[in-house]
């Protein structure tokens, strides 16, 4: 099912024309399916996000990163002014500001690096 999803996002990005044509189709209804309904929604969803992520890895990547980030300074200037108020670091928000930022640091040098591996590439074609 994944691979049927793939196949019309890079059918647009090539400029063809999509047709839905209609088929008949004659399931024996005595065998019920051996498919789980879940693994194929999965495997669609799981498509289309490896899809996105290559093809556009600064959006898909760098924006949440970036957001990451924008928090983790909220993060960090809360954990300084109850420093220095109280002149106690609350580990709760102090490690919400940690996390956050490798996180976000992460997401970041994820997209950058993904998005100089996609160029090399589609240059080379």
């Amino acid at each position: 099912m994944g691979a049927s999803a793939e196949i019309l996002l890079k059918a647009k990005e090539a400029g063809l024309r999509i047709k839905e044509v209609p088929i008949r189709i004659n399931y024996d209804v005595e065998k019920p399916s051996t498919h789980n309904p879940i693994s194929h929604g999965l495997d669609v969803v799981l498509s289309i996000v490896k899809h996105a992520s290559m093809t556009r890895p600064l959006l898909f990547y760098g924006v949440p990163g970036g957001i990451m980030l924008v928090s983790a300074a909220v993060f960090w200037v809360w954990t300084f002014q109850i420093f220095a108020t109280t002149r106690q670091i609350l580990t709760n928000i102090a490690l919400l500001a940690i996390g956050t930022t490798l996180f976000g640091l992460i997401l970041l040098s994820t997209a950058v690096m993904l998005w100089v591996l996609v160029s090399v590439v589609r240059e080379g074609r």
